[in-house]
Parts: structure tokens; C-alpha cells; sequence
């Protein structure tokens, strides 16, 4: 059965090819090989595609403007979401995409509305962000929304908001990874301490209840302690340094559960104070810092995933967006993750 009001998308999957090869055949730009022109046509004329001619014009007559908005303090870890950001542009620079990045120095909800009216001002056409906090942008994501601007969210969410996707992992679901590895390998019984870093990220939240969630299953593990580590002040590492001089070593705690990629600084302190080797230590993304615990056998596992792939996708999704009406086919499009250790390095 032929879909009903097929997209652009459609015809490219129909026909094997991109989305730039459907747009150059549509609109008689660029090149593209016999073999490639036959596929299009075929697929549009078995899915009766009615070209969209004013995205096409759009595509081809006017820059298309997209806002990243995403915080800068790990800088290897965003990096790598930079990276991603970038291999977009490349890909649809041909196409007049215009990338607008604003770096934030601070995890601050109210830094964040002031990139956001900076980004207006330059009269951009979509928004992709990190949210600061779970609900607290919500107003701001629905006036864009109401402008014509379209938001995707991405590495963390803001689930009840007018954005028209999340980019980023099953963050529940990786929080239940973490714990099933914290479990195994501290054979089923101990009590944990949680480092808890950006607390009003939804991402941070849905790993702690993925982890709670597995957790609870086992009777003899539980934790016993949860500490405030980060929010991206410059303090940070003279801030952890103190928790960790004040609370440990505590011979109570097998387990330490770090919530996002400050596990490595969380590593090399307890190292630094001579606690090294006394914990079970599971945490989230993969830095140089948390590379080299992992291999000293400091840090037990990380829950990595593709960061890469999560600013690519979010800036394509909404380049595809306002420049050929394709609305993503997912309001949740997760990243894949995976576990290290040592032996997986």
C-alpha cells in the first residue's frame, strides 16, 4: 500500500540514495549518475511524490540559519558533540545551511534564554540545544515554537516541551546498564555512594532512576549516600576534593556511581588522596582522564555512547526540517551506548 502523502524521505529510502540526491534530481541541480536519476524516478513515480516546491526553493534560493546552543566546560566531551555539528555542515553547506554555535561557559538556565534571544536576533530559523533544566525552558521552547522556529533537543531533553524531537540516548535505560555492572561486580551486595553532577539535567535524572530501578531488585545492595559534585563552577575539582576528604575513605561504601564524564576528575582524586583500588567506580562517557582510569583499573566501567553522532543528527533533523518540510519520524531518536572496560578499550 502506497503511503499516503509521501515525504522526500520516503522517495530516498525507495530509492537507496540521500536526500541531496532526491533534492538535485527534483530541482535539476548538481550531478548525479544514471543509475542514481532512474532509482529517483522510479521511486517517486511508484509513490506518487508530489515535490514540496517551496522548501525546494527554499533550499536552493535562501541560507537556511540554525542555532546550536550547548554548554563548553568538559571540552573533550564536547568536542566530540562539536564534531558532529560539524560533519553536518559539511553535508548540507552546499545547501545553504548557516550554523550559528554558541558556546555557554556556565550551566545556567538564564545564560541559556539570553543565547536564545541572541540567536532570534539573528533571525534564525531552528534551534538545537542541551537544556539546562528539564521544565524551566519549557515557555521559551513553546515561543519559539509559536514564531516559527523550530527546537530539537539534544544530549539531554526537556520532555514536556514544544520540541519536535530529542537527539540523544535511552538515558533510563543506560542508568540501568550502569547498575546491572555495579551489581555484577560488586557480587551482589554492598552499599553505594552516588556522585550526583548537573542534578537539573533530565539525563542525569533518568539514569539515577534507571539505576534505582535495577537496584532495588537486589536486597543486599542499596545506596547509602548521594553528594552534590558539579554544576560546572570553577571550583569544581576544590569542591569534589572536599566532599571526598570529608566523607571517605568510608569502609561502609563498596560502590561509587559518578553520573556523567567528571568521573575521571572523581578517579584521580581519590588516586591523589590514596584511595585508589578501594571502590567499585561505574560512570558515563569516555574523556582521555577517564580512559587512562579505566586503565590503571581505577574507574571498574563507563557507559559510553555515540556524542558524535548526537550533534550530527540534530542538526540534520532540522535542516531537513525547514528546508524540505521532512518532519522527523521520531519524537525520540536514541544514540547507541555501550559499556567499557578495561578489556574493551
Amino acid at each position: 500500500m502506497v503511503k499516503k502523502n509521501p515525504t522526500m524521505r520516503d522517495v530516498a529510502e525507495l530509492a537507496g540514495g540521500a536526500l541531496g540526491t532526491v533534492d538535485r534530481y527534483i530541482n535539476g541541480t548538481g550531478r548525479i549518475s544514471e543509475e542514481k536519476h532512474e532509482a529517483v524516478r522510479k521511486a517517486i513515480e511508484t509513490l506518487n511524490y508530489v515535490p514540496n516546491k517551496a522548501a525546494s526553493a527554499l533550499s536552493n534560493k535562501r541560507l537556511v540559519n540554525i542555532g546550536v546552543i550547548f554548554p563548553y566546560m568538559e571540552v573533550s566531551f564536547w568536542e566530540q558533540i562539536e564534531s558532529g555539528i560539524d560533519r553536518a555542515k559539511k553535508e548540507y553547506d552546499t545547501y545553504g545551511l548557516r550554523i550559528h554555535p554558541i558556546r555557554l561557559s556556565h550551566y545556567s538556565v538564564e545564560k541559556q534564554i539570553e543565547a536564545i534571544d541572541e540567536l532570534i536576533a539573528l533571525g534564525v530559523s531552528g534551534i538545537a540545544m542541551v537544556p539546562m533544566h528539564e521544565s524551566l525552558l519549557n515557555s521559551a521552547i513553546g515561543k519559539l515554537s509559536d514564531d516559527g522556529i523550530s527546537v530539537v533537543t539534544f544530549d539531554s531533553d526537556a520532555p514536556l516541551s514544544r520540541r519536535i524531537c530529542f537527539v540523544g540516548v535511552d538515558d533510563h535505560k543506560s542508568g540501568e546498564a550502569a547498575a546491572r555492572m555495579m551489581v555484577m561486580l560488586m557480587h551482589e551486595e554492598g552499599k553505594i555512594a552516588v556522585f550526583r553532577a548537573q542534578r537539573d539535567f533530565f539525563a542525569v535524572h533518568q539514569r539515577i532512576v534507571g539505576f534505582g530501578k535495577v537496584i532495588a531488585h537486589y536486597p543486599n545492595v542499596y545506596v547509602t549516600n548521594e553528594y552534590d559534585i558539579y554544576d560546572g563552577s570553577e571550583d569544581f575539582a576544590h569542591n569534589l576534593c572536599e566532599v571526598i576528604r570529608s566523607n571517605f575513605p568510608d569502609n561502609d561504601i563498596k560502590g561509587i556511581l559518578v553520573t556523567n564524564g567528571t568521573v575521571g576528575t572523581v578517579a584521580s582524586i581519590l588516586k591523589r588522596e590514596g584511595l585508589a583500588g578501594r571502590y567499585t567506580i561505574v560512570g558515563f562517557d569516555l574523556t582521555g582522564e577517564t580512559q587512562n582510569h579505566l586503565e590503571d583499573g581505577i574507574i571498574s566501567a563507563t557507559i559510553c555512547s555515540d556524542i558524535e553522532q548526537q550533534g550530527y543528527l540534530a542538526v540534520r533533523f532540522l535542516f531537513e526540517k525547514i528546508a524540505w518540510g521532512v518532519v522527523p519520524e521520531q519524537i525520540y531518536n536514541y544514540t547507541k551506548f555501550q559499556i567499557m572496560i578495561k578489556e574493551t578499550l
